[in-house]
């Protein structure tokens, strides 16, 4: 008897109306009173998106196009589908739900309006099985009203009375477009009298995690007093692990509760990327009513079996948080990135976009994801493929922070709409292994700039709510959660007990000063932090005129539209000197952002538990800024931060701590070398091997040294050093290498410095030549890249040469890396869903551009 009749496609009709003028059309009628033809969406989707589809507004992803779409979210918007439904379905219930709506809605069947809908992240439910035409067509109307105020980044948090997404209103990494549309799926689901509302699985771990009693609550509804059996079922990969078949007598009309207990002997646990597996199990439930054969209602759910808690930092103050993540008895530490959307026009499914980016966290050793609360409470997809990945979810509730002030609002019908959404919301997501943490938002503050606690009204609310409803889930009022919420110099140094979970910087501090910040760092977790690059050239062309691309400056007003925040001119020419040209450009700012953030990263894991985790701003972007600082395009290609935390994030990391990069009017070099291991085992008998450099390949340093490294913990290796004196030219490296007892390597990093007042001398650098080699076994490649020149090939980047539209992906293992001369590294290029035109290009900061 359970179906479900899929109202999404590309075959609604909409037409745009001034205030409430599509009352007087009869909009909601089989005939209305319009002579305009209409036009054709599709849902889920976003309205920008179905008027450039239509021709009716220009590329809203060029230039400064965006601005002439802002009256868009000034009109309603009516949406129309027209639908049949089988005559046969006349005695069954039927449902209508509209999963998300972004933002207030009139829904309409057949001219009977159902009900006015004002929540983007709470599903629209109505009972239609009255309204519904049966053996005929049916019209469902859906009038989206004018987008409501809100504010922009630059704005008061004080001021925001609503739960819709705010970085449409505009914000550092996206310019204003703000979204309207019917977003996520919509469909009748058919059933009998009995319904299963909700299927809710919680799994309690025995201590040597061998057995896990599965807690199984089901909510059902009746349309009338009844009799009825429900049968469980849980399996994995299709074999059955656990059954259950029980009657209920007296199924009153309304809500009741059903609960359950159901033990598995020797689980398969689920695991965070790089700890192990993530297997997932499914649990069928069916109800029907006692003496029919078929099921009145169905309902399926994936979830994993694990057990996630905090523990409290090493050397942490009395009054500090935990923020240890804890994995099935396992402290795990969180390599992490901040996610924003995928697109600014979120209502667009674009699945394969979805799934690429996400592979290419798991790819570089990220295990958290933080869901920032300037964007979404993401979707079923995102959290089905978390699930996958081993991709634990920190998820923040929609409050966000402004510029004027960051308190949210403390009157009683604002927070009632928050936790009445919360309570919507929390249900929905509660079954994902990868689910590990709800948070209360991002960057909330008091007045006096101080990061809020659970005492904050609206934060209470929420706590209480998830621990109602999801009381196995991690909580923290905000990020950052204090005392302080920013990240500093000074601060380190005079309130290190103070620096718990803090933010920032989000720019390079400078050739000293970022590694002064870092190399004092007190924080017990690093949630947000990142520096600025410009994005891809491929990016850049799609996105601008030739005429408009270079210089890169603030006084063009493309460059300001599409990276106000974000281009540092005078800290660019301090650091490199007058950049000649685009291309070396985007090399000299991406190789800044990718060291700035690839310290930060090393440093914090230095201090491994006693901070718990870095997580930089940002992996993604949901709109092809100009400049920005993620470590992915908007197309979805890396840029040279990706491969810089790919590395650090490795799973044994050999880095080294020193003052500066730029060491004009210095004699001596000196480094402090350490390991961070994220193995379950040690290495007995390690060798560790330094050597320093010149850019011809010439060494005048080195050294080695026998060395244990203890499992799943950091430490010091001790000092290096030599003189600098004797050194010819301006540009040296430091080279490590980690080997164990058998003489496997299991780490490695080289750092660049110079030996002037800034970077300059990577741009003087003589050309070089690169060789390249290619072995292909179908979708797996192996690319040798040698540098066959007399100096340093510097940043050799390894890109998908296709054009940005072309199908599938490939996953690139390295990029971005200083090859000395007769040096040469192999490269794995993995290609996912790709057709047959594949093309790799090779090229290097000083070396011409290869294709294979």
């Amino acid at each position: 008897m359970y179906s479900k009749l899929s109202l999404n496609g590309t075959d609604w009709k909409f037409l745009d109306y001034i205030d409430e003028a599509w009352r007087t059309k009869k909009v909601e009628c089989d005939e209305p009173s319009e002579p305009r033809p209409w036009k054709t969406g599709t849902v889920p989707g976003s309205v920008h998106q179905d008027l450039w589809a239509n021709g009716t507004v220009p590329n809203p992803y060029y230039e400064e196009n965006s601005l002439l779409l802002e009256w868009i979210p000034q009109r309603s918007w009516v949406y129309r589908k027209t639908f049949f439904v089988d005559a046969g379905r006349e005695q069954e219930c039927a449902r209508l739900c509209l999963r998300g709506i972004d933002y207030r809605a009139h829904i309409y069947l057949n001219g009977t309006l159902l009900g006015t809908h004002e929540s983007m992240f709470t599903p629209a439910v109505y009972e239609v099985a009255s309204h519904l035409r049966y053996g005929g067509d049916n019209l469902l109307t859906v009038v989206l009203d004018p987008a409501p105020p809100s504010e922009s980044q630059m704005g008061r948090t004080s001021n925001v009375g609503l739960t819709k997404t705010r970085m449409n209103y505009w914000w550092d990494f996206t310019p204003r477009m703000i979204h309207l549309g019917i977003w996520q799926e919509v469909y009748i689901a058919f059933s009998g009298a009995v319904t299963i509302e909700d299927v809710c699985v919680r799994s309690q771990l025995n201590p040597d995690l061998t057995r896990a009693d599965l807690s199984v609550s089901i909510e059902l509804a009746s349309q009338k007093p009844v009799s009825a059996e429900i049968e469980l079922a849980i399996d994995r990969n299709g074999s059955q692990v656990a059954i259950y078949t029980g009657s209920v007598q007296t199924l009153p009309m309304g809500v009741t509760k059903f609960e359950v207990t159901l033990p598995i002997d020797n689980p398969e646990l689920w695991w965070p990327n790089g700890e192990g597996p993530q297997p997932l199990y499914r649990i069928s439930a069916a109800i029907r009513e006692s003496g029919s054969n078929e099921a009145s209602d169905y309902k399926e759910v994936i979830f994993g079996i694990r057990q996630v808690e905090f523990a409290r930092n090493v050397t942490s103050h009395p009054t500090a948080l935990p923020y240890t993540f804890t994995v099935n008895g396992r402290k795990v530490y969180a390599k992490g990135y901040n996610w924003v959307p995928i697109d600014i026009l979120y209502g667009v499914e674009r699945p394969d976009k979805l799934e690429h980016l996400l592979t290419l966290a798991k790819e570089a050793n990220v295990n958290l994801i933080r869901v920032n609360g300037v964007g979404l409470i993401e979707t079923d997809a995102f959290y089905d493929l978390c699930d996958r990945l081993g991709l634990m979810v920190w998820q923040e509730f929609n409050l966000t922070s402004s510029a004027i002030n960051a308190k949210p609002k403390e009157d009683e019908s604002f927070i009632d709409h928050v936790v009445k959404e919360a309570e919507s919301v929390i249900p929905l997501r509660r079954n994902h292994p990868s689910l590990v943490l709800w948070c209360g938002g991002n960057e909330l503050e008091s007045l006096q700039k101080l990061p809020l606690s659970d005492e904050e009204p609206v934060l209470a609310a929420l706590r209480a709510t998830v621990a109602r409803l999801d009381p196995d889930r991690l909580w923290l009022p905000c990020s950052p959660s204090g005392p302080l919420p920013f990240n500093g110099i000074n601060l380190s140094r005079n309130r290190p007990d103070d620096l718990h979970d803090v933010h920032g910087p989000w720019h390079h501090e400078g050739l000293t000063a970022q590694y002064t910040l870092f190399n004092a760092g007190a924080n017990l977790l690093h949630s947000e932090f990142g520096a600025d690059g410009l994005t891809n050239l491929k990016s850049l062309e799609s996105t601008m005129k030739p005429e408009n691309r270079w210089p890169v400056t603030l006084q063009n007003p493309v460059w300001y539209h599409l990276g106000s925040w974000w281009v540092q001119e005078k800290q660019w020419r301090d650091i490199f000197g007058e950049l000649p040209d685009l291309e070396t450009a985007i090399e000299a700012t991406q190789f800044l952002q990718a060291e700035g953030v690839r310290y930060a990263i090393e440093r914090n894991r230095a201090r491994k538990f006693r901070n718990s985790g870095a997580l930089p701003w940002m992996f993604n972007e949901p709109y092809p800024m100009a400049a920005c600082t993620s470590a992915v395009d908007y197309y979805g290609r890396p840029k040279h931060m990706y491969y810089a935390s790919a590395k650090a994030y490795d799973t044994v990391s050999v880095t080294a701590k020193f003052a500066k990069q730029a060491w004009a009017n210095d004699q001596d070099f000196s480094a402090q070398l350490w390991v961070a291991n994220g193995s379950t085992h040690g290495y007995a008998d390690a060798v560790l091997r330094w050597s320093m450099e010149e850019a011809s390949g010439l060494r005048f340093a080195g050294g080695s040294r026998v060395i244990n490294v203890g499992a799943n913990q950091a430490a010091s290796l001790g000092d290096i050093g030599c003189a600098l004196g004797e050194m010819a030219g301006s540009l040296f490296f430091l080279t490590l290498e980690l080997e164990d007892a058998s003489g496997i390597t299991i780490a490695s990093n080289r750092y660049l410095f110079t030996a002037a007042e800034n970077l300059r001398p990577m741009l003087e650098l003589p050309r070089t030549v690169l060789d390249v080699q290619t072995e292909r076994n179908g979708d797996h490649w192996s690319v040798s890249v040698s540098n066959s020149g007399a100096f340093a090939a510097l940043l050799v980047r390894i890109d998908d040469d296709r054009p940005l539209d072309a199908e599938g992906s490939v996953y690139i293992s390295q990029s971005g890396f200083h090859l000395l001369p007769g040096e040469s590294c192999t490269v794995t290029a993995a290609w996912k869903g790709a057709g047959n035109d594949r093309a790799l290009s090779v090229r290097a900061l000083n070396a011409d551009k290869r294709t294979v």
